[in-house]
Protein backbone atom coordinates (compact mmCIF):
# COMPACT_ATOMS: atom_id res chain seq x y z
CA UNK A 1 0.00 0.00 0.00
CA UNK A 2 1.05 3.44 -1.27
CA UNK A 3 2.24 5.14 1.96
CA UNK A 4 2.49 8.95 0.49
CA UNK A 5 1.91 11.96 2.83
CA UNK A 6 -0.05 14.61 2.33
CA UNK A 7 0.80 18.11 0.73
CA UNK A 8 -0.36 21.70 0.52
CA UNK A 9 -4.18 22.39 0.71
CA UNK A 10 -3.89 24.62 -1.97
CA UNK A 11 -1.36 22.52 -4.11
CA UNK A 12 -4.62 19.91 -3.67
CA UNK A 13 -6.85 21.74 -5.64
CA UNK A 14 -5.01 22.63 -8.64
CA UNK A 15 -5.72 20.37 -11.83
CA UNK A 16 -4.66 20.67 -15.21
CA UNK A 17 -7.42 23.37 -16.22
CA UNK A 18 -7.02 25.68 -13.12
CA UNK A 19 -3.04 25.42 -13.21
CA UNK A 20 -2.38 28.55 -14.83
CA UNK A 21 -4.92 30.93 -12.97
CA UNK A 22 -4.00 29.02 -9.97
CA UNK A 23 -0.34 30.75 -9.95
CA UNK A 24 -0.15 32.81 -6.89
CA UNK A 25 3.46 33.89 -5.59
CA UNK A 26 2.09 34.01 -1.66
CA UNK A 27 1.30 30.31 -2.02
CA UNK A 28 4.31 29.43 -3.64
CA UNK A 29 6.61 31.01 -1.23
CA UNK A 30 5.17 30.37 2.20
CA UNK A 31 7.15 27.53 3.47
CA UNK A 32 9.17 27.45 0.76
CA UNK A 33 12.59 26.40 0.10
CA UNK A 34 14.83 28.90 -1.97
CA UNK A 35 17.96 27.49 -4.03
CA UNK A 36 20.14 30.30 -5.47
CA UNK A 37 22.59 29.07 -8.33
CA UNK A 38 20.34 26.20 -8.61
CA UNK A 39 21.28 24.87 -11.81
CA UNK A 40 19.01 21.97 -12.55
CA UNK A 41 19.93 20.37 -9.45
CA UNK A 42 16.41 18.42 -7.56
CA UNK A 43 18.53 16.30 -4.87
CA UNK A 44 17.14 18.71 -2.05
CA UNK A 45 14.19 17.45 -2.69
CA UNK A 46 13.83 14.16 -0.82
CA UNK A 47 14.94 15.57 2.61
CA UNK A 48 12.93 18.18 2.72
CA UNK A 49 9.99 16.33 2.03
CA UNK A 50 10.58 14.93 5.09
CA UNK A 51 10.76 18.25 7.26
CA UNK A 52 6.69 19.06 5.26
CA UNK A 53 8.17 21.67 2.87
CA UNK A 54 6.56 20.93 -0.77
CA UNK A 55 7.45 24.31 -2.99
CA UNK A 56 10.52 24.91 -4.04
CA UNK A 57 11.69 28.33 -5.96
CA UNK A 58 15.22 27.85 -7.85
CA UNK A 59 16.97 30.41 -9.64
CA UNK A 60 20.25 30.71 -11.70
CA UNK A 61 21.36 32.69 -14.30
CA UNK A 62 23.69 30.70 -16.60
CA UNK A 63 20.35 27.83 -17.23
CA UNK A 64 19.42 29.87 -20.44
CA UNK A 65 16.73 28.11 -22.07
CA UNK A 66 13.54 26.05 -20.82
CA UNK A 67 13.89 22.71 -22.39
CA UNK A 68 17.15 22.57 -20.39
CA UNK A 69 14.81 22.17 -17.36
CA UNK A 70 12.50 20.17 -19.35
CA UNK A 71 15.26 17.75 -20.40
CA UNK A 72 16.10 16.96 -16.59
CA UNK A 73 12.53 16.94 -16.05
CA UNK A 74 11.10 14.38 -13.78
CA UNK A 75 10.73 10.63 -13.99
CA UNK A 76 11.38 9.05 -10.41
CA UNK A 77 7.64 8.55 -9.80
CA UNK A 78 6.25 12.12 -10.75
CA UNK A 79 3.89 13.21 -13.79
CA UNK A 80 3.88 16.67 -14.09
CA UNK A 81 0.25 17.93 -14.17
CA UNK A 82 0.88 21.00 -15.95
CA UNK A 83 3.62 24.11 -16.41
CA UNK A 84 3.32 27.67 -16.82
CA UNK A 85 5.48 29.90 -18.62
CA UNK A 86 6.40 33.60 -17.37
CA UNK A 87 8.80 35.93 -19.53
CA UNK A 88 7.28 39.13 -18.01
CA UNK A 89 5.57 41.08 -15.09
CA UNK A 90 7.42 39.67 -12.63
CA UNK A 91 10.78 38.38 -14.62
CA UNK A 92 11.47 42.21 -15.64
CA UNK A 93 12.98 42.75 -11.89
CA UNK A 94 15.16 39.43 -12.46
CA UNK A 95 18.28 41.09 -12.74
CA UNK A 96 19.62 44.53 -11.24
CA UNK A 97 22.08 46.35 -13.48
CA UNK A 98 22.65 48.93 -11.09
CA UNK A 99 25.99 49.05 -9.51
CA UNK A 100 25.41 50.76 -6.89
CA UNK A 101 26.11 49.31 -3.55
CA UNK A 102 28.37 46.65 -4.79
CA UNK A 103 31.43 46.19 -2.38
CA UNK A 104 35.22 45.71 -3.04
CA UNK A 105 34.68 41.52 -3.77
CA UNK A 106 31.82 42.37 -6.15
CA UNK A 107 33.45 44.44 -8.08
CA UNK A 108 36.59 42.52 -8.74
CA UNK A 109 34.28 39.42 -9.52
CA UNK A 110 32.45 41.77 -11.93
CA UNK A 111 35.60 42.34 -13.76
CA UNK A 112 35.42 38.89 -14.75
CA UNK A 113 34.27 38.63 -18.47
CA UNK A 114 32.18 35.56 -17.89
CA UNK A 115 30.51 36.74 -14.82
CA UNK A 116 29.72 40.50 -15.92
CA UNK A 117 28.42 38.76 -19.03
CA UNK A 118 25.81 37.07 -16.57
CA UNK A 119 25.59 39.86 -14.36
CA UNK A 120 24.38 42.04 -17.45
CA UNK A 121 22.50 39.32 -19.03
CA UNK A 122 24.34 39.18 -22.02
CA UNK A 123 22.29 37.30 -24.91
CA UNK A 124 19.75 35.82 -21.45
CA UNK A 125 15.77 36.14 -21.34
CA UNK A 126 14.59 36.23 -18.12
CA UNK A 127 11.45 33.56 -17.21
CA UNK A 128 9.93 32.17 -14.94
CA UNK A 129 8.79 28.18 -15.22
CA UNK A 130 5.84 26.85 -12.77
CA UNK A 131 5.21 23.53 -12.83
CA UNK A 132 3.01 21.17 -10.27
CA UNK A 133 4.08 17.28 -9.99
CA UNK A 134 1.50 14.61 -9.14
CA UNK A 135 2.80 11.34 -7.12
CA UNK A 136 2.26 8.32 -9.64
CA UNK A 137 0.28 5.63 -6.90
CA UNK A 138 1.85 2.81 -9.71
CA UNK A 139 4.76 3.69 -9.05
CA UNK A 140 5.61 1.44 -6.13
CA UNK A 141 9.41 1.93 -6.30
CA UNK A 142 9.63 4.10 -3.08
CA UNK A 143 6.40 6.33 -2.18
CA UNK A 144 7.45 6.28 1.33
CA UNK A 145 8.06 9.91 2.80
CA UNK A 146 7.21 11.51 -0.86
CA UNK A 147 4.05 13.80 -0.69
CA UNK A 148 1.07 13.41 -3.02
CA UNK A 149 2.26 16.90 -4.94
CA UNK A 150 4.74 19.46 -5.17
CA UNK A 151 5.69 22.84 -6.66
CA UNK A 152 8.30 23.98 -8.69
CA UNK A 153 9.09 27.58 -9.51
CA UNK A 154 12.52 28.04 -11.82
CA UNK A 155 13.62 31.42 -12.56
CA UNK A 156 16.12 32.72 -14.90
CA UNK A 157 17.29 35.39 -13.24
CA UNK A 158 20.54 36.69 -10.87
CA UNK A 159 19.61 34.96 -7.89
CA UNK A 160 19.61 38.19 -5.25
CA UNK A 161 17.11 40.07 -7.77
CA UNK A 162 14.79 37.04 -8.34
CA UNK A 163 15.00 36.95 -4.21
CA UNK A 164 14.09 40.61 -3.77
CA UNK A 165 11.02 40.42 -6.70
CA UNK A 166 9.90 37.27 -4.97
CA UNK A 167 10.51 37.27 -1.60
CA UNK A 168 11.17 40.85 -0.36
CA UNK A 169 8.28 42.44 -2.41
CA UNK A 170 5.72 39.99 -0.96
CA UNK A 171 7.03 40.18 2.88
CA UNK A 172 8.52 36.45 3.50
CA UNK A 173 11.05 34.57 3.75
CA UNK A 174 12.13 30.77 2.81
CA UNK A 175 11.66 28.32 5.25
CA UNK A 176 14.67 26.49 4.18
CA UNK A 177 17.63 28.03 1.55
CA UNK A 178 19.73 25.89 -0.07
CA UNK A 179 23.70 26.18 -0.74
CA UNK A 180 24.94 23.34 -3.27
CA UNK A 181 28.64 24.53 -5.48
CA UNK A 182 27.06 27.98 -5.29
CA UNK A 183 29.88 28.98 -7.75
CA UNK A 184 31.44 31.46 -5.61
CA UNK A 185 34.84 30.69 -5.92
CA UNK A 186 35.76 29.29 -9.41
CA UNK A 187 32.39 29.73 -10.69
CA UNK A 188 29.89 33.04 -12.13
CA UNK A 189 28.22 34.27 -9.02
CA UNK A 190 29.11 37.31 -8.54
CA UNK A 191 28.79 38.21 -4.62
CA UNK A 192 29.21 35.99 -1.81
CA UNK A 193 25.62 34.19 -0.83
CA UNK A 194 27.01 32.54 2.16
CA UNK A 195 29.05 35.45 3.49
CA UNK A 196 26.13 37.40 5.84
CA UNK A 197 28.12 40.91 5.36
CA UNK A 198 26.66 40.26 1.80
CA UNK A 199 23.68 41.49 0.37
CA UNK A 200 21.99 37.89 0.36
CA UNK A 201 21.69 37.47 4.28
CA UNK A 202 20.96 41.42 4.30
CA UNK A 203 18.16 40.62 2.14
CA UNK A 204 16.92 37.80 4.40
CA UNK A 205 17.39 39.72 7.63
CA UNK A 206 15.50 42.88 6.67
CA UNK A 207 12.13 40.72 6.04
CA UNK A 208 13.09 39.14 9.24
CA UNK A 209 13.54 42.48 11.20
CA UNK A 210 11.17 44.65 8.87
CA UNK A 211 8.21 42.25 8.47
CA UNK A 212 9.02 40.11 11.85
CA UNK A 213 8.95 36.70 8.82
CA UNK A 214 11.40 34.29 11.45
CA UNK A 215 14.82 33.63 9.69
CA UNK A 216 15.13 30.11 7.49
CA UNK A 217 14.82 27.43 9.26
CA UNK A 218 17.25 25.20 7.68
CA UNK A 219 20.57 25.79 5.43
CA UNK A 220 21.68 23.18 3.05
CA UNK A 221 25.15 23.08 2.43
CA UNK A 222 27.61 20.76 0.24
CA UNK A 223 30.49 21.35 2.80
CA UNK A 224 30.45 23.35 6.60
CA UNK A 225 31.77 26.81 5.63
CA UNK A 226 29.60 29.04 6.03
CA UNK A 227 29.08 32.68 7.48
CA UNK A 228 26.05 33.46 8.66
CA UNK A 229 25.12 35.30 11.55
CA UNK A 230 23.18 33.32 14.11
CA UNK A 231 23.68 29.32 13.02
CA UNK A 232 26.09 27.85 14.37
CA UNK A 233 26.24 24.10 14.10
CA UNK A 234 26.92 21.11 16.76
CA UNK A 235 25.92 17.40 17.45
CA UNK A 236 27.47 16.35 13.93
CA UNK A 237 25.51 13.11 12.62
CA UNK A 238 24.62 11.36 9.84
CA UNK A 239 21.30 10.74 7.63
CA UNK A 240 21.04 8.94 4.35
CA UNK A 241 18.77 10.34 2.04
CA UNK A 242 16.35 7.96 -0.36
CA UNK A 243 17.16 6.77 -3.37
CA UNK A 244 20.79 7.66 -3.70
CA UNK A 245 22.19 6.93 -0.79
CA UNK A 246 23.33 9.60 -0.27
CA UNK A 247 25.34 10.98 3.38
CA UNK A 248 24.23 14.38 4.94
CA UNK A 249 25.40 15.70 7.76
CA UNK A 250 23.19 17.70 10.55
CA UNK A 251 24.99 20.50 12.65
CA UNK A 252 22.26 21.68 14.88
CA UNK A 253 21.88 24.15 17.84
CA UNK A 254 19.12 25.08 19.85
CA UNK A 255 17.87 27.83 17.47
CA UNK A 256 18.55 26.79 13.72
CA UNK A 257 20.00 23.48 12.07
CA UNK A 258 22.79 23.18 8.78
CA UNK A 259 22.87 20.25 6.80
CA UNK A 260 25.89 19.62 5.02
CA UNK A 261 25.19 17.64 1.56
CA UNK A 262 28.46 15.44 1.02
CA UNK A 263 28.17 15.19 -2.36
CA UNK A 264 24.61 15.28 -4.79
CA UNK A 265 23.07 13.73 -7.86
CA UNK A 266 21.05 15.94 -10.41
CA UNK A 267 16.95 15.55 -9.99
CA UNK A 268 17.09 12.40 -8.13
CA UNK A 269 14.15 12.48 -5.51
Amino acid sequence: MTKEIETYEWLKKIKKENLDSSFNLQNILKKSAYYPASGIDGDHFSWLFQKGIYSFVHADYEITHIDELLEKIFDYGYDMIGSKLITSGITNSFFNKSKRGINKHEKERLKKDNVRERYDACCFSPFAFWAVFELDTEFTDDNLHKPKRFSLLHCGGEACAVFNTLYKTNKINPHAVIFVCASEGYGNNWTLLTDSNFRFYKAISDINKNYNQPMPEYILRECCAINWKDYEYQNEHYVRITNNQMNIYIYQNTIKKIINLKCHAHFKI
